[in-house]
């Protein structure tokens, strides 16, 4: 028995650093990914940010059509329309249910079997 424990220590002494330089090469390589990202989205978009942008007729037109041709047009406002209505109708129908449940579950006995699996599918939900 006191040789395991002896190999364990020992195997912990060379593998604990192996693995905290994997993690920090993960860290290290998502960090540079994701500057590898924004240094593509801005190269990109830079000849339309300081060439074409005018921004009064990007809020405000409701045409997307950024795969034209000839006439290529940017237009939030469907975009912006199209998010608002579905966020309202996700908590039309979100905001009772909530309700509902948490009513239910104040009013119903903490010792029952229908609560615990109540307050379990609640908990499950909210994760």
């Amino acid at each position: 028995m006191r040789t395991i424990v002896n190999v364990f220590h020992q195997l912990g002494r060379w593998c604990e650093p192996v693995i905290e330089a994997m993690i920090r090469l993960c860290g290290i390589s998502a960090i540079i990914f994701v500057f590898g990202i924004f240094f593509f989205v801005f190269r990109e978009g830079m000849g339309f940010f300081f060439g074409g942008l005018d921004i009064v007729e990007f809020l405000t037109s409701p045409e997307w059509y950024p795969t034209s041709v000839n006439n290529k047009r940017y237009g939030v406002l469907a975009l912006i329309a199209g998010t608002f209505s579905v966020t309202v109708l996700a908590m039309v129908i979100a905001v009772p249910f909530g309700l509902g449940a948490a009513i239910l579950r104040r009013r119903s006995k903490s010792s029952s079997s229908y609560s615990q699996r109540f307050r379990l599918s609640c908990g499950v939900s909210s994760v």
